[in-house]
């Protein structure tokens, strides 16, 4: 997790988003402890960054596919997704049929609106 987040922390930076840094780098590491806890399977990360957005995307190799739970205040698990919804402007999933699954999420000015407002 941690050369995922310093990945997308050198990336984001070199290309000038500094203020994207922060709520990427934990929306990464919550989809590559979903690879770890529920995929099982290596992961592949990617970054891309444009002038106005950065999309990052997160590759299994399993073709189970994450559901976005709701859990009690209380509960020590199963917050992964709805954290990356909270930090990005969009986030899904590719399905990737035999050859497992995408999970992505974007980040640009409106990241992180509707944590901060919650």
């Amino acid at each position: 997790m941690r050369q995922a987040r310093e990945h997308v922390r050198n990336t984001l930076e070199e290309a000038g988003r500094e203020e994207w840094v922060d709520d990427a780098a934990l929306a990464v590491s919550e989809l590559v402890s979903n690879v770890v806890l529920h995929a099982g399977t290596d992961c592949e990360l990617s970054v891309s960054v444009s002038w106005d957005s950065a999309r990052v995307s997160v590759r299994d190799f399993s073709t189970a596919l994450p559901v976005e739970r709701h859990y009690g205040a209380d509960a020590t698990t199963g917050r992964g997704l709805t954290i990356v919804a909270q930090l990005s402007a969009d986030f899904g999933v590719d399905p990737l049929g035999p050859d497992g699954k995408v999970v992505w999420f974007v980040v640009d000015d409106s990241s992180g609106d509707a944590a901060g407002s919650a």
